[in-house]
């Protein structure tokens, strides 16, 4: 699983179920399910709307395996142009409807996992 800097981020995408996907600029995708389970894919050949399709057809799949009656609301954001840097980026999250943010220090955690301590990262 690699780290992603929030920088890199291109798009949200944010259900009424708890369910969120994270779209990459290097084209992964990473759908973190209710209850934590999570799915990975690298796609370096498809464009970031054929990502967003990807996620919306893995979120209607985790609906229809858990039963669920109604489609899920699902909302797309995709990144600004023009916002490149993490700061930026943080901060157009903050007004994103639907996702709340933690902010934990750098050496502690990273978007997907702990961070190793300086000097021992694989």
């Amino acid at each position: 699983m690699s780290i992603h800097n929030i920088a890199e981020l291109a798009a949200i995408i944010v259900t009424d179920i708890k369910l969120i996907a994270l779209i990459w600029r290097d084209h992964s995708l990473r759908v973190i399910f209710p209850g934590g389970r999570k799915m990975v894919a690298n796609a370096p050949g498809l464009e970031l709307d054929a990502l967003i399709d990807l996620a919306i057809g893995a979120i209607h799949q985790y609906c229809l395996g858990v039963g669920h009656e109604a489609p899920p609301q699902i909302i797309v954001h995709k990144v600004p142009a023009g916002l490149v840097t993490a700061e930026q980026i943080f901060a157009w999250m903050q007004s994103v409807p639907g996702i709340a943010l933690e902010i934990r220090p750098a050496e502690e955690m990273g978007v997907g996992g702990p961070m190793p301590p300086a000097g021992l990262a694989g």
